[in-house]
Formats: structure tokens, sequence, C-alpha cells
């Protein structure tokens, strides 16, 4: 495998890891509210609110450290091709002088 390609499986890894994560919170938080009676309890409310938030916030951040990860990857991809272009390049150089 490829640097990039082994940088973005590590960023799908680390990406699938956290929505586990953040899936099982969100199955606790069900199972809470359904442990309790239908009536409403204001202050569950607000730290259900509070934790959708939180976790919306979370997935965000992940999103954009995924896309960080995908460009670095890209960046190394870039190089590399340019260093073995201008490899490529010098190569060529040295047949056509010698000729």
């Amino acid at each position: 495998m490829t640097d990039s390609s082994n940088g973005e499986h590590l960023c799908k890894e680390l990406r699938d890891a956290h929505r586990e994560q953040l899936m099982g919170i969100r199955r606790e938080e069900e199972m809470e509210m359904s442990d309790h009676d239908s009536r409403y309890i204001p202050n569950k409310k607000v730290r259900v609110d509070e934790s959708a938030l939180a976790a919306q916030a979370y997935a965000l951040k992940e999103k954009n450290d995924s896309l960080r990860c995908q460009l670095d990857a890209y960046r190394n991809e870039v190089e590399l091709l340019k260093q073995e272009k201008g490899h490529h390049g010098r190569t060529e150089e040295s047949l056509t002088k010698d000729q």
C-alpha cells in the first residue's frame, strides 16, 4: 500500500471507531429514556439536547479531521509524483547528453 492509501485507511478506521462510539452513546441515551416513564422531565430534555449538540459537534470535528487526513494524503501523493517526475526528467536529460 502507498503512504496515501495507508493514511486514508487509518483515517477511515479512526472515523469508524469514533462513529461506533457515538452510536453507543446514543443507544445508551435511548435506553435511559425508555427506562423512565414517558412524563416530560425538563432537566432530562435539556441534557439530551446538550448531548445531541455535543455529539453533532463531535461528528463535525471527526469529519474535519478525516478531511484533513485526506488532504495530507493527497499532498503526500503529489509530492511523491513531483519527486518521481523530477527523477524521471533528470534520467532523460542524462540519456540525451550521453547520445
